[in-house]
């Protein structure tokens, strides 16, 4: 047994290396040594060695079997290892235990190795765990583990990485997978990369060789939040991918110092091709054609850029002074919230000077084309653009500039124009610093449903103020003047406007009310404030007031306007009515009215308010009124003083003679001293009662009848109007809360409105409001034939109303544009508690006869004739506030009768959805031997006609399946079509048979494609011009138009016959050679009119023209002298060939006819 203990060596000359303790024991034989303890100190290092070495004396032949273990802190002994130059070891704990042999002069072994909180410019680690295994001169890495926090790489399959026999170094590739490895951890031997930032996760492989570095990850590679983050001291985020999947990709790191890239890479909806290098100096990246979405790059220089399309992108230029240029078209693009449309750019990210350059900027947003050039600061928020646009709308201005509008909350709801801008953006992009200034010139503006016809404008931005100067506009020959500004911050406003010869005919609300008014109004709108509380002036004056012949004096008017009340002075047309007023629209605050009305001649005023129409009504009279009251809140303070002290009205059908001098309403302190207004006339009934205290106890009783002419006289919809109509109206107040209650009767009212396609006869109703529900008692009309009446109620306590109304039809004939009606029975129900009401109920039809041509169903609006193509946002109303659940019934054949057909249907539909664009379900069918179609003045019976309507197809096109019969010569034709009308498809036989172009000749022209193959070549074209003429006649309805005007019914046909004298020679030496039957076929022009005389005799002449059978006349006389016997007379005449005067024969016959049918 050997113990020993050595300190202090100096084991390497020239270097200050010590291993401070050696100590060990052994046991030494002649020819074996067991080394029972070998341990090395040096500083906190320490090396232990246990083992046997077998005939040590022989060392070739010797054995030995070692193991061991050693403890190192790298930090201390970092500069002892030995390792490339470019890799450097900062700090970390290794612990490594090994077990090694020597048998047969061959050495193996394995090392396994554990470094705990590693950090080098290869890598940092909390843990590395690895283990290495030497056989045969390989040494190969059989595991390899590394975590830091959430960071993983494991191992994947063992790899030798040194052979000893021919001193070649990691020459298999170490596949390894990655999961959350950061990017600068990956990256750390190239410290100039590390503005790039995101996790790892995936397969790769590595390989080194000649200091070059190379990972290869494997399709699926992962790489998440993939960033490019500048600025040690303040990070700012040039771009964050979320998600990007590598596939096809190579990563080199040359020599150790250059990173090279070819990659595809693959975003959210993105793919790019990806081909680059960075050193030291430089970096050059390039992705050309790629298919891009700009939000996949996150907010990329927190500039909210977005896009799509196909881009170029280069990155390139010093480390330094990198700029990422973008070029190409995208769609949907946006920058700082504005939005900008279909784009083509040419933009540069200049990382040296944080900028964004915009070189070309071509986008088309909608109907909008923009341009523009300038500079964005990401860092320090400048900004300097130039944007133009040669023509602009205001509904893509509103989405152009969002940022702008969204804060602008007080526009109208229907403001258009068309505009061109040419804009300057300058100062910081946040919106408190950001600068504009824009020139505008517009036209087509509408506001309000106002339209001005042209202009132009300044528009400016500074401290978060919106200005609208220098407005200088035309409408019509009015000038219209002014500036706005609206402060942003606090919806504080300013403007200041004046116009003068504005046209009272081209304001659209007074077209809207349809005043009957000409007259040039000027005059100025002024104020300021919050958009919640301001003061707006308006002030102007109406001259040149005239109602046709009748001229008014001026008009005066002075108003204050603000969100609490309108106060002012008027004086309308004169003196004719007058005005001093205050009102709130608010409790707390007192309102005060004076009103005066003098009309003495009461034609020209209500002429001027109710319509043109007026101005041919035969009635004089004369209006005086007098009104000043002054209330607060909800009659809370209340004093009134009114009088109605003239009413004349001189009407052939409605006369009125009121007049007065004494108020007949007096209220003084909330209490009602007078409340009695009393006209007794033979047109007009008014009683007013009326007593109590307001804010006590207050009962108001108000009762009115009045003849229904006066609608007549007075409305211009109102065609006609007779019957009286009786109004009770009562008020029951209690302190602040009134009760309305009313009733309204008649009970023989006749009334034609205009629209209205049916006259209302001996209209009957008595309906009665209270307690915000409206009960309809009864409501009955009679039209032509039967009635129509409706019963229920409708609750008005909620936004929307509650409907539960009850209809009924009783034989009711419903006219439809003018010509035909439908006879109509049922009940059903109208029912719901808000839009869209549902109709459901079932309607017979009892009878049907549609007269009206196809085209007269056509909506007058060519935009509209296909109502299947509508878009769903234009809807009407009615639409809107119905939806049909109706099942419609005709037992009873519908016949439908015109030009194109006769036809009858019988079937259920049931409607449903909007009542006029409904879905269908249900069927319909043609009885056999009752429906005819004409076409080519021949008629095709209907043996057999399916319709089949579904909920998922529109009503307009169902599934159908139609077959008819027609005789054409000596031709049966048989037609059937089936399918929709979008795809349908059309078989056609014959008896005998022809092929299917011969049937279709023979249905357009008249004859099949061998007749005219035997004519000759005049005889062709005269063919040709026959079926161009008939389809004219039919396209433009010449013969419909002949019929109405004249009462003649006009067919134009062919006439055929084969040749009784040409011999077959001639016909096969006829110019134009061709088929053996050439030329024994002649045909020519029959042009027949046709006159009903009376209702037993008709009248029908006819002539051939043209052609090469020569010239026939003919004239038919038919004499009906019953139902079953019919007396036909005729007489013909004919030329020869040529159409010369000599006559060839001439005939005169005549035909007795009987009729009689049988089953």
């Amino acid at each position: 047994m050997v113990r020993f203990h050595l300190a202090n060596l100096h084991p390497v000359k020239d270097k200050p290396f010590t291993i401070d303790e050696i100590w060990g024991d052994a046991e030494i034989g002649r020819k074996n040594v067991s080394i029972h303890r070998l341990k090395v100190q040096h500083d906190v290092h320490t090396l232990l060695i246990k083992g046997k070495i077998k005939n040590y004396p022989s060392l070739l032949n010797a054995e030995a079997s070692l193991t061991g273990e050693s403890s190192i802190h790298i930090s201390n002994i970092k500069d002892e290892i030995p390792l490339p130059d470019v890799i450097k070891l900062n700090k970390g704990y290794a612990h490594v235990s090994f077990k090694g042999e020597l048998k047969n002069k061959m050495v193996n072994g394995s090392i396994d190795v554990s470094l705990a909180d590693f950090e080098s410019n290869v890598a940092h680690a909390e843990q590395i765990i690895a283990s290495l295994e030497f056989r045969n001169e390989i040494l190969k890495l059989t595991k390899l583990k590394l975590t830091n926090k959430k960071e993983k790489l494991n191992l994947l399959a063992a790899t030798e990485v040194y052979n000893f026999k021919t001193s070649k170094y990691l020459y298999q590739p170490i596949n390894v997978h990655v999961e959350n490895i950061e990017m600068t951890n990956a990256l750390s031997i190239l410290p100039s990369l590390n503005v790039l930032k995101g996790q790892l996760t995936g397969d790769l492989a590595f390989t080194y060789q000649n200091r070059d570095m190379e990972f290869k990850p494997k399709d699926g590679f992962l790489i998440h939040n993939l960033g490019l983050i500048v600025g040690k001291n303040d990070p700012f985020t040039i771009l964050m991918i979320k998600r990007a999947k590598i596939t096809t990709a190579s990563f080199r790191v040359e020599n150790l110092k250059e990173f090279q890239m070819d990659a595809m890479v693959e975003l959210n909806h993105s793919l790019l091709d990806v081909h680059g290098k960075v050193n030291s100096k430089f970096v050059d990246f390039r992705v050309n054609d790629a298919i891009v979405d700009l939000e996949d790059f996150g907010n990329i220089s927190n500039l909210d850029i977005k896009g799509k399309g196909s881009l170029d992108i280069e990155v390139s230029g010093p480390l330094e002074d990198t700029n990422i240029n973008i070029k190409g078209k995208t769609k949907g693009f946006e920058v700082l919230g504005y939005r900008l449309g279909a784009a083509d750019k040419d933009i540069t990210i200049a990382l040296g000077d944080s900028s964004v350059i915009i070189h070309r900027f071509e986008a088309l947003f909608r109907n909008t084309p923009i341009s523009g050039t300038g500079v964005i600061n990401y860092d320090n928020k400048d900004i300097a653009l130039g944007i133009n646009s040669p023509r602009a709308n205001f509904h893509d201005l509103k989405e152009i500039l969002y940022p702008l509008f969204s804060k602008i909350t007080f526009l109208p709801k229907d403001l258009d124009l068309n505009a061109r801008i040419d804009a300057n953006i300058f100062g910081k992009t946040s919106l408190d610093q950001l600068k504009l200034k824009t020139e505008v010139q517009f036209t087509d503006l509408l506001a309000y449903g106002e339209t001005v016809s042209s202009g132009e404008l300044s528009i400016g931005l500074h401290n978060q103020i919106l200005t609208l100067n220098d407005l200088d506009a035309t409408k019509g020959k009015a000038h219209i003047r002014g500036d706005f500004s609206f402060n942003l911050k606090n919806d504080y406003m300013k403007l200041d406007y004046e116009w003068d010869d504005l046209a009272l005919s081209s304001i659209a609300l007074v077209k809207r009310l349809k005043l009957n008014l000409q007259g040039m109004i000027s005059g100025s709108l002024k104020g300021e404030g919050s958009t919640k509380d301001y003061v707006l002036k308006l002030q102007g004056k109406i001259n040149d007031t005239q109602a046709q012949d009748y001229k008014f004096e001026d008009s005066l008017f002075d108003l204050n306007i603000s969100p609490a009340y309108i106060s002012g002075k008027a004086s309308l047309l004169g003196t004719i009515v007058k005005s001093d007023f205050d009102y709130s629209f608010i409790r707390t605050r007192s309102s005060r009215i004076n009103l005066d009305i003098d009309a003495p001649a009461l034609k020209p005023f209500t002429s001027a308010f109710f319509g043109q129409h007026l101005e041919s009504e035969d009635f004089s009279g004369s209006l005086k009124f007098h009104l000043d009251t002054q209330f607060r809140g909800n009659f809370e303070e209340i004093d009134l003083k009114a009088n109605l002290l003239s009413l004349v009205f001189k009407h052939e059908s409605f006369n009125v003679n009121h007049k007065s001098t004494q108020p007949q309403f007096l209220i003084e302190d909330n209490h009602i001293k007078k409340w009695n207004l009393a006209i007794s006339e033979q047109d007009l009934f008014v009683q007013t009662k009326g007593s109590g205290t307001f804010g006590q106890q207050v009962d108001l009783v108000n009762e009115v009848h009045f003849n229904s002419k006066i609608f007549e006289v007075l409305l211009s919809q109102v065609l006609s109007a007779e019957g009286f109509i009786r109004n009770i109206v009562k008020i029951d107040g209690n302190k602040d809360n009134y009760q309305v209650s009313a009733s309204s009767r008649s009970t023989d009212l006749n009334l034609t409105i205009e629209d209205v396609p049916f006259p209302l006869n001996h209209l009957s109703y008595n309906m009665d409001y209270s307690d915000d529900r409206l009960v309809i008692q009864e409501l009955k009309t009679s039209l032509e034939n039967g009635i129509v009446a409706l019963k229920g109620d409708v609750f008005f306590d909620d936004a929307n109303p509650d409907i539960n109304i009850k209809f009924l039809l009783d034989k009711a004939e419903i006219p439809i544009l003018g010509k035909s009606i439908l006879n109509l029975s049922g009940e059903g129900l109208i029912l719901g508690n808000e839009p869209p009401y549902n109709v459901g109920g079932e309607i017979i039809i009892n009878k049907g006869q549609i007269i009206n041509e196809l085209n007269e169903f056509a909506p007058k609006s060519n935009a509209l004739s296909q109502v299947r193509f509508l878009p769903p946002n234009q809807e009407s109303p009615v639409g809107k506030l119905f939806n049909l659940n109706m099942n419609v019934k005709a037992d009873t054949p519908v016949r439908i009768s015109n030009s194109l057909m006769d036809v009858s249907l019988k079937g259920e539909v049931m409607l449903m959805g909007n009542p006029f664009r409904p879905k269908g379900e249900g069927h319909l069918f043609a009885p056999p031997g009752t429906s005819r179609i004409f076409f080519k003045n021949n008629e095709y019976f209907i043996t057999n006609a399916d319709l089949n309507f579904s909920p998922k197809k529109e009503i307009s096109n169902p599934d159908f399946d139609v077959q008819a019969v027609t005789y054409i010569a000596a031709y049966k034709i048989n037609a059937k079509a089936y399918g929709d009308l979008e795809r349908f498809n059309f078989d056609l036989t014959s008896d005998p048979s022809l092929p299917r172009n011969s049937i279709l000749s023979l249905i357009a022209f008249g004859y099949t494609d061998e007749i005219q193959n035997t004519l000759e070549q005049k005889d062709q074209q005269n063919l040709t011009q026959v079926g161009v003429g008939s389809f004219v006649f039919d396209r433009f309805k010449i013969s419909d138009i002949l019929n109405k005007q004249f009462g003649l019914q006009v067919n134009l046909g062919t006439v055929l016959e084969q040749s009784q004298t040409d011999s077959l020679l001639s016909g096969r030496t006829q110019e134009g050679q061709g088929q053996g039957g050439l030329g024994r076929t002649r045909s020519a022009t029959k042009i027949e009119l046709k006159k009903r005389l009376d209702e037993a005799l008709s009248l029908s002449v006819s002539s051939t023209m043209g052609g090469s059978i020569g010239q026939r006349q003919s004239m038919n006389l038919n004499y009906s002298v019953s139902k079953k016997v019919q007396l036909e007379g005729v007489y013909e005449l004919r030329t020869n060939a040529e159409g010369e005067e000599d006559i060839i024969d001439n005939s005169i016959g005549g035909d007795l006819k009987f009729r009689w049918t049988f089953k």
